[in-house]
């Protein structure tokens, strides 16, 4: 059965929930319009049936994604220590935590083979980019001496 043409429904949302709807709509790739139209609809069909279970499909994408994104920050956080554990030894870089970073954003950009050739490159970019960074950190802090 096809959706009746939409109506115009005027709602105002306390001023808290502003950043945190905004920010789940941007996660999910969903207009706000339409999240909370997904959200409202999925409540009334829980509401309407109690007795069956109350998931609500955009909640449940929602938890899909957060798992994903939990699961891909894990590997690449393994991939990084594994990196820093093969060529850091030698010489870790300054301020490790700032370089880690670096190198997580590197590596979640990477959509190639993880040859030691391949992690080789992403690291030395890394130590790059790290050496960059804290030259800049380094200026700004002599100017505001």
């Amino acid at each position: 059965m096809p959706k009746p043409p939409p109506k115009q429904i005027v709602a105002k949302i306390r001023a808290d929930l502003e950043a945190p709807l905004l920010s789940v709509c941007a996660s999910l790739h969903q207009n706000p319009n339409n999240f909370i139209n997904l959200c409202v609809e999925g409540c009334l069909r829980a509401i309407q049936n109690p007795e069956q279970e109350a998931a609500i499909p955009i909640v449940e994408l929602g938890r899909k994604l957060a798992r994903i994104e939990r699961q891909e920050q894990s590997a690449v956080s393994r991939l990084a220590d594994r990196m820093l554990l093969k060529f850091g030894i030698k010489s870790p870089p300054d301020n490790l935590d700032q370089f880690k970073s670096v190198l997580m954003r590197l590596v979640e950009q990477y959509h190639g083979p993880a040859s030691d050739k391949a992690l080789k490159q992403l690291w030395d970019t890394a130590v790059m980019i790290h050496v960059q960074n804290m030259d800049v950190i380094r200026r700004v802090a002599i100017t505001q001496g």
